[in-house]
């Protein structure tokens, strides 16, 4: 989890509600329980996304290997999802504790590209549950397969 000596505040923004389920579902699969590692797997894919921490920091060096042998740079997101309320209505509010910054950042964040940091939150969450992207670990071990089969041809 990013910075444990700040302070930690509920995320508190509202999502659909099947995607949070899904989420916590692909969460217990993972792990076995939704609590801590939803919060965790969550707070990485969020600085995977706003470039920050380790996280973002190790996608940019994969992306660097990968630029070194030719591939062409893959998007941290590159699935783009409409909003599920027109298909689901139902919505509840994602709580878990994050980071005090790192969710004023993704306040800042959502203000640019999306109507509201909800859907920023949900478009994270949906890219974690889908079986081509999956989580930020499962989408850097496939891309550095990828560059290892690139590098033995």
């Amino acid at each position: 989890m990013s910075g444990s000596a700040e302070s930690r505040v509920q995320l508190n923004l509202r999502v659909s509600e099947k995607v949070k389920s899904d989420f916590e579902d692909r969460v217990v699969e993972k792990y076995g329980s939704v609590h801590p590692h939803a919060t965790t797997e969550l707070e990485r894919e969020f600085n995977l996304r706003l470039d920050d921490g380790p996280e973002g920091r190790l996608w940019s060096a994969v992306e660097d290997v990968a630029d070194a042998h030719g591939m062409t740079p893959r998007e941290k997101e590159t699935q783009s999802f409409t909003r599920s309320d027109v298909d689901d209505p139902v919505t509840t509010v994602v709580s878990y504790y994050v980071n005090e910054s790192l969710r004023e950042r993704i306040m800042q964040f959502a203000k640019g590209d999306y109507s509201s940091a909800g859907e920023f939150v949900e478009r994270v969450m949906r890219t974690y549950v889908d079986d081509d992207y999956g989580s930020l670990t499962e989408r850097l071990v496939d891309r550095l397969e990828r560059i290892e089969s690139a590098g033995e041809k």
